[in-house]
């Protein structure tokens, strides 16, 4: 799947309309997320499950609320490219693991060449 397919029933006409913003992708990368107030090498493991250039997804054992910020870092990305990216959580879902799905959009827009070698880097399909 190149896209998340997530949708939500029109009203009016009763067929499925896309509200997003972006095109998101399929992912499944580690990630470790943390407060950006928290100490620098602390953090929640996780695995984002999708990226778009506005923001992305996450499931984690701890669950952040709306508004808070976040550093996420992607640890299996090569070292030299390696990056925190800054992103505010959109909203939280308990999942029935136990795990949360937590939505996010990043601070800064990713630029298409941004988000393509994210996308390259986060095995995303």
């Amino acid at each position: 799947m190149s896209e998340a397919t997530a949708r939500v029933q029109g009203r009016t006409s009763g067929t499925a309309v896309e509200r997003r913003a972006f095109v998101r992708f399929a992912a499944e990368a580690e990630a470790v997320c943390r407060s950006v107030r928290a100490l620098a090498g602390s953090g929640w493991p996780g695995r984002a499950v999708n990226i778009s250039a506005g923001g992305i997804g996450l499931v984690l054992r701890h669950c952040f609320k709306r508004g808070v910020s976040l550093a996420i870092e992607l640890p299996d990305t090569p070292p030299a490219r390696r990056r925190i990216l800054l992103a505010r959580v959109r909203h939280a879902s308990a999942q029935r693991d136990g795990t949360w799905f937590i939505g996010c959009a990043f601070i800064e827009e990713l630029s298409e060449e941004e988000l393509q070698t994210l996308l390259q880097e986060a095995r995303c399909q």
